[in-house]
């Protein structure tokens, strides 16, 4: 959750910079924007790499979490 506030954070901000009469040039937003969005992802994919089979991360059915291969 810390990281998609963060991300929100980042968003609200250059919508506040620009709300303000700064000037960002749409391009820039964008890519800042699909950078944030990368890193959650990039964070994302390392957490659920290393999670062990339990029912809060991953597919949680019975079937995979008895099973390592499946998992």
């Amino acid at each position: 959750w810390i990281i998609c506030a963060f991300v929100l954070l980042g968003v609200q901000a250059m919508m506040t910079y620009l709300a303000l009469g700064g000037i960002i040039p749409p391009d820039t937003m964008a890519t800042g924007v699909a950078v944030m969005v990368s890193v959650v992802m990039i964070v994302l994919g390392l957490v659920i790499a290393r999670a062990r089979p339990n029912f809060f991360v991953g597919v949680r059915t019975p079937w995979t979490l008895s099973s390592d291969l499946s998992w």
